[in-house]
């Protein structure tokens, strides 16, 4: 695990702890103003919550480039709303981002080993909502030890894991699942526009849902309920 560490005052900043670090990117949780949201990954993009659709980084440097330009537009967006507002003091316009990458793989050298051989579960199942299967929706399932495996719902709500994009699958043990169908689209003339989030939080960034994963195959249904 590392940790970015961004202090926003006249000008954005950047505090990197470096890492022994693979290719194989796990999540990207960001917090900002002690609001934590978690980023999956998505086909071969991660999404990220506050609007903007970051490209896989092919090393530390482009992660850091892609990461400072994020940082410094949402000073600049937090500027302007310190400035509509002028009753709240400039103070407010210190922001601090929190970046932990978790890394699957061996971490024994840098960027471009190949992957340690994980022995996974194969693990899928269907994903519905008040007895209606969930499509487009992401499951995420996060192990004690390890890295996150990921899988995309389709229409009938069917997903199966994946730990990495050619390797589908689960780390065997006690994981904690989460659900969410919150995304960004971006229109034909450019425009981001919101998908919002059709679970309740409970399942997704105040997640309760666990479970066990077990070498061989299993399949995994989760029944959600709004209320």
């Amino acid at each position: 695990m590392t940790t970015l560490h961004f202090q926003m005052l006249e000008s954005p900043s950047i505090i990197i702890t470096p890492p022994m670090l693979h290719r194989s990117l796990g999540y990207i949780s960001v917090s900002v103003f002690g609001t934590t949201e978690w980023l999956p990954p998505h086909h071969k993009t991660l999404r990220f919550l506050y609007g903007y659709l970051i490209p896989v980084a092919a090393d530390f440097g482009e992660l850091v480039a892609i990461v400072q330009a994020i940082g410094s537009e949402l000073y600049e967006q937090l500027q302007k709303k310190l400035e509509s507002r002028p009753q709240l003091k400039l103070g407010l316009a210190v922001l601090s981002i929190s970046i932990c990458l978790l890394l699957a793989g061996k971490t024994a050298a840098w960027l471009f080993l190949s992957p340690i051989e994980v022995p996974l579960g194969r693990v899928s199942g269907k994903v519905s909502l008040d007895g209606n299967p969930v499509s487009g929706a992401t499951v995420e399932f996060t192990p004690d030890e390890g890295s996150t495996s990921y899988g995309i719902t389709n229409s009938k709500g069917g997903y199966t894991l994946r730990y990495l994009p050619d390797r589908p699958g689960a780390v065997p043990g006690r994981h904690t699942v989460r659900i969410t169908t919150y995304d960004w689209r971006t229109t034909d003339d450019g425009q981001k526009v919101e998908v919002p989030e059709r679970v309740p939080v409970r399942y997704n960034r105040e997640s309760t849902l666990t479970t066990d994963v077990t070498p061989g195959s299993q399949t995994l249904d989760w029944d959600l309920r709004s209320r």
